[in-house]
């Protein structure tokens, strides 16, 4: 009789340690998984900071028009809008389907190469730049 209470008091110290490793492993668990949602918030604003890295040199800044040009040719084709205003009072929103003028001043969509320009960027509520402003400043 004395070996089954050994044996019942080894299974016993067994299970209770057993209850202790899986309550611990489902402790670490529940912390890892909130590193993991943090760290994933972290990783999506890091992502969204670099993707806007290539517009800061628009953002509040003085250009000339040639980069005003620049500008609508390389980011229209990727579906951006670029709106321009002119000191003639034109205001011309881009997008990949119109284009600029830099050879006939009197055209409505003409962009002095020469000229300089005063540009800002917009962003919606989820921080995505949607436009890219110019507005002609001399």
């Amino acid at each position: 009789m004395n070996e089954n209470v050994q044996k019942s008091l080894v299974m016993g110290a067994s299970i209770m340690v057993t209850i202790g490793v899986i309550s611990i492993g489902l402790m670490i668990f529940g912390q890892g998984t909130g590193l993991v949602k943090e760290s994933s918030k972290n990783l999506v604003d890091i992502t969204q900071e670099l993707a806007n890295k290539k517009y800061i040199a628009y953002d509040d800044t003085v250009v000339s028009g040639s980069e005003v040009i620049n500008a609508i040719g390389l980011y229209t084709q990727k579906g951006q809008s670029i709106e321009v205003t002119t000191t003639m009072g034109n205001s011309v929103v881009y997008t990949s389907n119109n284009l600029y003028s830099n050879d006939n001043v009197t055209s409505g969509n003409y962009i002095n190469v020469g000229g300089m320009f005063k540009s800002s960027i917009t962003k919606n509520a989820n921080g995505v730049i949607t436009k890219i402003s110019f507005s002609q400043v001399g």
